[in-house]
């Protein structure tokens, strides 16, 4: 639909009208010449009208018969509210293009500045810092940790400080990124799903409906939006009826494993992106001190240089610094800490007690070979009886110093 305007001002009077046509089919010449036959055929033929109309590659004005004058103008400033959502430069919403610029703002956005926006739809936000470690945790809480003596790695200090356990609500963890327990279509769900699309607005949505969906096991990073959480990774896992089998094992141990591998390629993604802005920055540099001696040399030499050389050159600088900054504005900020909630348990059967072993020993297993990865990653619980089995199978995983590793699993002490 291309839209045509032309405001007609009568002379020596205040008074104007506006007047409006629209082409359906065809260039948006159509539109203005249906503007033009407006005015020509209006009884006052002393007038001044103002038209302008709008394509996506062209701007120009016209005048239709009887017209004393025209110029091209700014449309937005006659149109009125109601019809200003039908001419814009905005890309329509839902568009591929509008979500790239909205995910682009968010992430743009520091952690201090997201929780800030969250507050103004919510309370009680939490801040890492007060989430405790788990050996901080142990301790405040008194555990008792006679189940350490059973477990197969070693105590690490290191591994275990970049280890929570968290009883809240996930959707007010001011972190990098949050996991949601999501299904195949990404729409929402119930559950932490619905609760986190909820959280971050229609926004995410739109988002989601760009992914295509995603398979049982596999992860995909979308923004975090209206979250105090910058990132959300989006993982399916697998529905349980009765005992889990071994598929169901391998799906959801690729829920978690996929979640890490996406933070860790996104990490090394946008580190090598702006290595390589920087590099840019550095080279440009590096030009612009070999073209100021070059300037020297000829202004020694040739005093009446060209001032259109000289602007063309001023012209090539900006370029190059715009290329710049829009390879800066594509590299998006690192995931640091991430919260995990209880993938595959509640509703889709997964039972607690194997799905928090498969949850410990994935991530157990990937700080081993990524220990400078990440400064955090926190297993958020929600209920209560959740709460006990990770408070009881973590000394397995993570054994708290002063102890070692048994050579017997966990299963051999039992019999």
């Amino acid at each position: 639909m291309h839209l045509a305007v032309a405001k007609i001002l009568y002379p020596n009077t205040k008074h104007s009208i506006r007047v409006f046509a629209g082409a359906s089919k065809g260039s948006s010449l159509s539109a203005a010449a249906a503007v033009g036959s407006c005015c020509s055929a209006s009884r006052h033929r002393n007038y001044t009208a103002v038209i302008n109309f709008k394509h996506p590659f062209l701007h120009a004005s016209a005048s239709g018969p009887g017209l004393l004058t025209s110029k091209v103008c700014n449309m937005e400033d006659f149109l009125p509210p109601s019809l200003r959502r039908f001419y814009t430069d905005e890309p329509a919403s839902g568009s591929l293009a509008k979500v790239k610029k909205t995910r682009a703002l968010y992430l743009n956005k520091t952690l201090d500045e997201k929780a800030e926006e969250a507050r103004w739809y919510r309370q009680d936000l939490v801040d890492l810092r007060e989430v405790l470690t788990w050996p901080d945790y142990a301790e405040d809480m008194g555990l008792d940790t006679p189940q350490a003596k059973k477990s197969t790695s070693a105590a690490k200090s290191d591994l275990n400080n970049r280890v929570s356990v968290w009883q809240g609500d996930i959707t007010k963890l001011d972190v990098d990124c949050i996991v949601n327990a999501a299904n195949r279509s990404l729409l929402g769900g119930g559950g932490v799903d619905g609760a986190i699309h909820r959280a971050a607005g229609s926004n995410l949505l739109q988002e989601c409906k760009k992914l295509a969906g995603c398979e049982t096991g596999d992860a995909k990073l979308t923004a975090g939006y209206l979250l105090p959480s910058r990132y959300v990774l989006h993982t399916v896992g697998p529905m349980v009826y009765g005992q889990p089998m071994t598929n169901h094992r391998e799906d959801l141990t690729s829920c978690y494993a996929t979640c890490l591998h996406q933070i860790l390629e996104h990490n090394k993604h946008n580190r090598s992106k702006l290595e390589s802005a920087k590099r840019k920055e550095d080279a440009g540099k590096g030009d612009e001190g070999t073209e100021d001696e070059k300037d020297d040399k000829e202004k020694e030499s040739k005093e009446d240089a060209s001032a259109n050389g000289r602007q063309a050159s001023e012209e090539e600088g900006d370029s190059n610094f715009k290329t710049l900054q829009e390879d800066l504005e594509t590299v998006e900020p690192l995931i640091r800490s991430v919260a995990f909630p209880c993938i595959s348990t509640g509703v889709y059967g997964y039972p607690q007690e194997e799905a928090s072993r498969v949850a410990l020993g994935t991530v157990r297993e990937w700080l081993e070979e990524n220990p400078e990865e990440v400064d955090r990653i926190v297993f958020c619980i929600f209920l209560d009886r959740d709460l006990k089995v990770y408070e009881r199978l973590l000394p397995t995983f993570f054994p708290l110093e002063g102890t070692s590793p048994s050579s017997r699993t966990e299963e051999e002490d039992e019999t």
